[in-house]
């Protein structure tokens, strides 16, 4: 497990901590009856040991970890930062296999919809892996939606009824055609501000109706 944390929260915990190197405390961290009163189930004697780390990335960003991994604070910076590839992948689902809205109507059209994503993923993936290793790069080198669109190519020719040595000079093709789709080496950091690209609705947006105001009341009679 490998949690970020604010600062202030990470000051809380380095309280119980004990510092065993650089960066790093140990800490044996036990639920409080504020954690057991949001988890019912957690037992009263639960408890988890890890290890508090304090990174350094410049000097405006520093990373408060937690971790249940015993490893140099730089290693485990290392690891938190894996966690642009997952958001990356989630974005293939979603916007490049148009997993953001799904269309089935019953339950087990929905399953099946998932089910044929996660196949054409997997699939995507598998040749994007095959191609990269021909070229001795890192498969997130090559682009997920370039392979995507060759993948489906590739999958309405085979349909066809060909011969084995015919789909096999298809695949060839395709992972020649695949190892084409690199992405440009881009610097690190963003050079630019972050923006929240507003989304179009269908429909206009309704006004919050303000209250009325109460009628005046007449006095009452002396």
């Amino acid at each position: 497990m490998l949690l970020r944390l604010t600062q202030k929260r990470f000051n809380a915990m380095l309280k119980g901590a004990r510092q065993v190197a650089e960066g790093k405390w140990e800490l044996l961290w036990r639920a409080s009856g504020w954690d057991r009163r949001g988890n019912p189930g957690l037992p009263a004697d639960a408890q988890v040991t890890g290890w508090l780390y304090a990174v350094k990335v410049s000097a405006t960003l520093t990373l408060w970890l937690f971790a249940t991994l015993d490893a140099p604070p730089e290693e485990m910076a290392g690891l938190y930062k894996q966690r642009l590839h997952v958001e990356t992948d989630i974005r293939d689902l979603k916007e490049t296999l148009v997993m953001d809205e799904v269309l089935g109507k019953s339950t087990g059209m929905v399953e099946k919809e998932l089910l044929a994503a996660v196949i054409a993923y997997n699939l995507t993936n598998q040749v994007r892996r095959l191609a990269a290793a021909r070229l001795n790069v890192p498969p997130r080198r090559l682009s997920f939606a370039g392979v995507w669109s060759l993948v489906k190519a590739f999958a309405g020719g085979v349909l066809q009824a060909k011969t084995a040595a015919a789909a096999q000079a298809e695949f060839e093709r395709l992972l020649r055609a695949a190892g084409q789709r690199k992405l440009p080496n881009r610097p690190e950091g963003r050079s630019y501000k972050r923006e929240v690209i507003p989304r179009r609705r269908k429909f206009p947006e309704r006004k919050r109706r303000q209250p009325q105001a109460a009628p005046p009341q007449p006095a009452a009679n002396p």
